[in-house]
């Protein structure tokens, strides 16, 4: 039988707060005004509520290590005047920071799902999550939505997988504030356009991503969903033959070869482009925009057709805090560390794609600017975690026995396809 998504993950929800992180209410969350598309950033407004005289306010954020104000580096010193400039215009305000893993048992997901169950007076009242993070911290009722405490997502100022990367569901969860996008990036002069293009140049990924991000891409960008009409996880047998029946031609021509499957992730596959194990590489552009190497350019990632599609995931801020009164504040803060003219200066730094088209207009180098504008417009979510956990595998496990020249791509897309219903 065939259970809708959304009902397996509200079941997963209701197991996990009746099992792991007691019964704690959310506030009710009110409506949001009306606005029109066209509606402004809204402006820092200065301090509504100001402590009493001698008072100090704490106001709670949690980061993972790669945003540390406290580095000196000069994203981390970006980050921390602008900090110092928000609790500056409030009297009493102090921003307390704590660096969390951003994975395992003291992960920030982890450590958020403990001190809800154990201690929610010392949750933060802001953090900043990944996608794959916001959205397991959601489904286990660990955060607060936005929906009627800001405006700033009403501006036409975000590229489109910016907003879908701050909801889930419909609901607000978070202001976007960093993007990464699936790419090509290489040696050529110019990227091709077209895989028709490649002749004899020659391409890696990796080909062992658990996720099967560039499968996916190629995938999607036929036109196949990865849901059927019902809802229910789903792929389309004629769309994966032919993603699988490129990756089969491209070894035949001698334009892969079947050592991509020795790259399990991002950075395994970055490294082996930079030691130009191949002329062209299909890596996520955070890699790229931190080292920014000369030799290496970047482009939007060619797809099955004439449709450019690729992937997007991102970080955002979210509230997680148990203190109604600090909401405001929170939010306040979230809009101020989200603002295009301080992103424009601090992505740059930080090696992150800002979310925001007037942030990434203000970058300096031309060239990379282009091709990041082109990439982003161009760019939609990656899937949630719930549906590549059912695909993903299947779906790499194809490319796998294909490249290896185990089975034909027909039979192994056939295989596939039947995995997921």
């Amino acid at each position: 039988m065939k259970i809708p998504l959304r009902l397996l993950c509200s079941i997963g929800v209701l197991l996990l707060l009746t099992g792991c992180v007691g019964t704690f209410a959310l506030p009710a969350t009110p409506e949001p005004a009306a606005v029109s598309p066209d509606s402004p950033t809204p402006t820092l407004l200065p301090p509504t509520l100001p402590s009493a005289a001698g008072e100090t306010r704490l106001l709670r954020l949690w980061l993972p290590p790669q945003f540390d104000p406290s580095a000196d580096t000069p994203a981390g010193r970006l980050l921390q005047a602008r900090l110092d400039e928000f609790t500056a215009r409030r009297p009493g305000l102090q921003v307390e920071v704590r660096i969390k893993a951003a994975s395992g048992p003291n992960g920030l997901v982890e450590s958020l799902s403990a001190a809800y169950a154990a201690a929610p007076a010392i949750l933060p009242d802001l953090v900043a999550l990944s996608r794959a993070d916001l959205e397991a911290a959601a489904f286990n009722g660990l955060l607060h939505p936005l929906d009627g405490l800001t405006l700033v997502l009403n501006s036409p100022d975000w590229y489109p997988y910016a907003r879908q990367l701050a909801q889930i569901q419909n609901t607000t969860f978070g202001l976007p504030f960093a993007g990464d996008v699936l790419a090509l990036a290489g040696y050529a002069d110019p990227l091709p356009a077209r895989w028709a293009a490649l002749e004899d140049k020659t391409y890696l990924f990796a080909a062992a991503d658990p996720q099967a991000s560039f499968g996916l891409a190629m995938y999607l960008s036929s036109g196949a969903s990865l849901t059927d009409a019902q809802g229910q996880p789903h792929l389309d047998e004629s769309a994966l033959y032919s993603v699988l029946s490129f990756y089969a031609r491209s070894v035949a021509e001698g334009n892969l070869s079947s050592t991509v499957l020795t790259y399990g992730d991002n950075s395994a596959a970055w490294k082996a482009l930079e030691e130009q194990h191949a002329n062209l590489g299909i890596v996520w552009t955070d890699e790229h925009l931190q080292e920014k190497p000369a030799a290496i350019s970047i482009a939007p990632l060619p797809g099955l057709g004439e449709t450019s599609i690729t992937l997007a995931r991102g970080s955002v801020w979210a509230l997680a805090g148990s203190r109604p009164e600090n909401q405001a504040l929170a939010v306040e803060l979230a809009e101020f560390l989200s603002e295009a003219e301080f992103l424009a200066e601090w992505s740059q730094a930080a090696g992150v794609l800002p979310p925001r088209p007037t942030a990434l207009a203000a970058w300096q180098d031309p060239p990379l600017r282009a091709a990041l504008e082109e990439i982003s417009a161009s760019a939609r979510l990656l899937p949630p975690n719930e549906l590549i956990m059912v695909v993903g595998k299947p779906f790499q496990q194809a490319i796998e026995s294909v490249l290896k020249g185990e089975i034909l791509p027909g039979q192994a897309a056939h295989t596939a396809a039947e995995q997921v219903k």
